[in-house]
């Protein structure tokens, strides 16, 4: 596995536990973007044939409903990014929903990754 394969997957990984928290917290706050910025900047070099600053939120705070939202866009985006070069193969990494023992009463689940391989 390549540095930048393992930069987007580190990066999606990253992104998720900020969903996870979000998501867990409710709608109760605004949310600054800075973390997310953070981590999508992480990806300057490592996606081919895109640019990592125009995957960054341009508004500073968000709702907590448009701040999953872009979480969830962004994740997606990156998941079907991600090449692998194992045995001719690309590696897919999917976001299902889960219902964690602790989110039971929130509407929006976290997520958690599933790997598969698509033939």
């Amino acid at each position: 596995m390549g540095k930048d394969v393992q930069r987007v997957r580190s990066v999606i990984a990253a992104l998720m536990r900020v969903r996870e928290h979000v998501a867990l917290a409710g709608d109760t706050d605004d949310w600054d973007t800075e973390p997310y910025n953070r981590w999508v900047g992480m990806l300057e070099g490592s996606l081919t044939g895109t640019e990592a600053e125009r995957l960054r939120i341009s508004e500073q705070w968000l709702t907590s409903q448009e701040y999953l939202m872009n979480l969830d866009a962004c994740i997606a985006f990156l998941e079907n990014e991600e090449p692998s070069h194992a045995n001719g193969a690309t590696e897919v990494i999917e976001a299902t929903y889960s219902e964690p023992e602790k989110a039971r009463h929130s509407s929006i689940w976290p997520m958690r990754l599933h790997k598969t391989k698509e033939s």
